[in-house]
């Protein structure tokens, strides 16, 4: 069960442990110089948080309107579309606003330089560069 990229996936399966409160099933590991390091498997209901849920806005108010306050904080947002129709612009806009507010924001962008999404957004006003700058706002450009 390798994928065609990356790391080979390795794994073991745990059946039985005498005398000790384990977890059964399979878990990932990785051969590491002097032995294997094992990453237990995590089950998600175990690890649930009670949040309040609040709206991170763009910081364009008829847009944020549309969107009910913004976009949830703590949830994952996927742009998708063609070439050319905006969702780098969208991003950016999110991220220069939470970069405002002093919150961290990360970018990852795989279709286009760093020099051409900054300038692009500064065409536009957004100010990713001050937030990089401050230390608010991450990039991860595949160069």
């Amino acid at each position: 069960m390798n994928p065609e990229y990356g790391a080979d996936r390795r794994r073991l399966r745990v059946r039985k442990y005498r005398s000790v409160a384990f977890r059964s099933g399979y878990h990932d590991y990785a051969i590491r110089t002097g032995g294997i390091e094992v990453y237990p498997r995590l089950v998600a209901a175990e690890h649930r948080q009670v949040r309040k849920r609040s709206k991170l806005a763009s910081g364009i108010a008829e847009f944020d309107a549309l969107l009910g306050g913004g976009l949830e904080q703590g949830t994952s947002t996927l742009l998708v579309g063609p070439a050319g129709t905006g969702k780098s612009t969208l991003a950016s806009q999110f991220a220069a606003a939470a970069a405002a507010r002093g919150q961290n924001a990360a970018m990852f962008v795989f279709d286009e330089s760093t020099t051409t999404l900054l300038a692009r957004a500064a065409e536009l006003n957004i100010d990713l560069a001050g937030g990089i700058e401050a230390g608010m706002l991450r990039k991860h450009v595949e160069d």
